[in-house]
């Protein structure tokens, strides 16, 4: 029997309890519930910091497998407020990548339907990418992400206007804190680009293992 069909539904099973956090130790569970509206597994990754023997919820990263094509579907992440920019979301994403490539699933990949664009970046510095990345010249819905030199704080610039008016008007924008850029000017720099439309697949096991090694190492 692999390491997926150990998995019950609804259980809760500690992948590991050696990190470190600010002021706390850290644990990671991963547990598996039935989708009724989709008809399949989903697997999640859930973090929590320890205070004094209680376990602070500080939030998870879910997936899909297919253990016939050796695959995994990446499907979102969310962070509980509270501990949004401390490296969450990057642990949960290191986490996912090596039990996926130490657990017979090579093919890794993020989930077509997923639109939040820093995710999407994410997903980038960990070496997942476009099949066609010279969609990027071309696409209506590219978007660049910008850093400001000043501070270091990101940004969205819409190439398309009216696709920046649609994600204004959307409930992810609603949700969550964006700064998006009319244009480009003299206090910020474009560092990348997306899509959210179109599938981003790690190309390079060996490059993006070792980047989640090294995130995971720093806690």
């Amino acid at each position: 029997m692999n390491f997926w069909e150990n998995i019950d539904y609804n259980q809760s099973y500690l992948y590991t309890n050696n990190l470190s956090y600010p002021n706390f130790m850290q644990s990671i569970y991963i547990t598996k519930s039935f989708d009724k509206q989709n008809n399949k597994d989903l697997y999640y990754l859930r973090a929590y910091a320890n205070n004094n023997h209680d376990l602070i919820d500080q939030g998870y990263l879910y997936f899909t497998i297919n253990l016939k094509n050796k695959e995994s579907k990446y499907i979102g992440t969310y962070v509980n407020p509270k501990y949004r920019n401390l490296g969450i979301g990057s642990l949960l994403l290191a986490t996912w990548i090596q039990l996926c490539l130490n657990n017979n699933l090579e093919y890794l990949c993020a989930n077509r339907k997923q639109r939040k664009p820093f995710l999407l970046y994410l997903l980038k510095t960990f070496k997942f990418e476009l099949d066609n990345p010279s969609l990027y010249l071309t696409h209506s819905k590219t978007i660049y992400i910008c850093q400001n030199y000043f501070n270091n704080e990101k940004a969205l610039l819409f190439k398309n206007n009216k696709e920046k008016e649609v994600f204004q008007n959307c409930k992810l924008f609603k949700m969550d804190n964006y700064l998006i850029l009319d244009s480009l000017d003299n206090s910020a720099q474009i560092i990348d680009q997306i899509i959210p439309v179109l599938v981003y697949k790690a190309h390079d096991n060996e490059a993006t293992f070792k980047h989640a090694l090294k995130i995971f190492n720093q806690h």
